[in-house]
């Protein structure tokens, strides 16, 4: 897509070979991306506020909810999409209330349709 940038979205990943699937396939799509390879440096990047927030749960310095939780101290309010390899990554993802999941390895189609879908659905923080 060309044009306007659809979204700005903060991804949250320390593989590198994720982040560039995630990012290729979601710049394609029309969206602007930051990179973050960890908790620390992704609260950095916080602002300006993206519309959503892509997190893997196990980050080198934190985890998933410890950002979260800094996250939402640091007045963001957008969307939150978790992706893992972990097995248990579905139900702890629930537990500590985002808005999607992907399992890793995950399609980019999938993603794709995730994210737009994501952005569409109103937020209820």
């Amino acid at each position: 897509m060309r044009g306007a940038k659809l979204a700005n979205i903060l991804l949250v990943e320390d593989e590198a070979a994720i982040q560039r699937l995630i990012t290729t396939s979601l710049e394609l799509d029309g969206h602007d991306i930051r990179v973050a390879s960890s908790g620390a440096e992704a609260i950095e990047q916080l602002k300006p506020y993206p519309h959503l927030i892509i997190l893997d749960i196990r980050l080198p310095d934190m985890d998933g909810p410890t950002f979260l939780a800094e996250a939402l101290s640091c007045g963001y309010e957008g969307k939150v999409l978790v992706v893992s390899a972990w097995t248990g990554g579905k139900e702890y993802a629930d537990l500590i209330g985002v808005d999607g999941y992907l399992q890793k390895p995950f399609d980019p189609d999938e993603l794709s349709s995730t994210v737009s879908g994501l952005l569409r659905a109103p937020v209820y923080r």
